[in-house]
């Protein structure tokens, strides 16, 4: 009966679909990192892991192990050329978490711009004269230089394009292939990207 190995934290919902499939057993272990799973590979045929690293030496010991996949899209921490020595296929989610991400820096980017901690601890504790003090600032017309151009960058530069910035993206495996249509220009070198952006940031 195939063995499924799940290292890291799973839904709930997760866990009560391979409880009620037929046909396979199933491992949780919760802990994320690469040790807590080892003691389980000499017998999984499927091994699900989230952000902890998958090297050579974890996959040599899961000798009956047929496929892993990525509770996330990334994939940089797994050995890639040691799967693939064993024609051992890895899957990701897709696009699951980008809007996501691209919200979560916008919001970073406006809670710096309006001093939001400072803020809140001034209404919460005093003084609440800190307000006068114009501390905060607008993000409207300010440079956002994007280091990557895929999915979360394109949701990133829709939003912050809604507030008005300014916005270039840097992305050399992008602009290999041809710069998407758009009015997001691709900036070749790094620096002079972050050139770019610092000089609006400091105004």
């Amino acid at each position: 009966m195939p063995q499924i190995v799940v290292a890291g934290k799973l839904h709930p919902a997760g866990l009560a679909l391979l409880g009620a499939a037929e046909g396979v057993t199933f491992d949780h272990i919760e802990e994320i990192s690469e040790a807590s799973h080892q003691p389980y590979l000499a017998r999984a045929d499927a091994l699900v892991i989230r952000t902890q690293p998958l090297d050579a030496a974890s996959i040599s010991r899961a000798r009956e192990l047929q496929i892993v996949s990525r509770h996330g899209v990334g994939y940089d921490a797994v050995d890639l050329m040691a799967l693939n020595a064993r024609r051992i296929p890895l899957c990701i989610v897709g696009d699951v978490n980008s809007v996501s991400v691209a919200e979560h820096a916008m919001m970073l980017f406006l809670a710096c711009a309006k001093r939001l901690i400072r803020a809140d601890a001034s209404t919460r504790q005093g003084p609440w004269g800190w307000r006068n003090r114009l501390k905060a600032s607008e993000i409207s017309g300010k440079r956002l230089m994007i280091l990557g151009y895929s999915r979360i960058g394109h949701h990133l530069a829709r939003m912050a394009s809604g507030f008005g910035m300014e916005i270039h993206a840097h992305d050399p495996y992008l602009a290999a292939q041809g710069w998407p249509k758009g009015t997001v220009a691709s900036v070749a070198a790094l620096a002079d990207g972050l050139a770019w952006a610092r000089w609006r940031w400091r105004r």
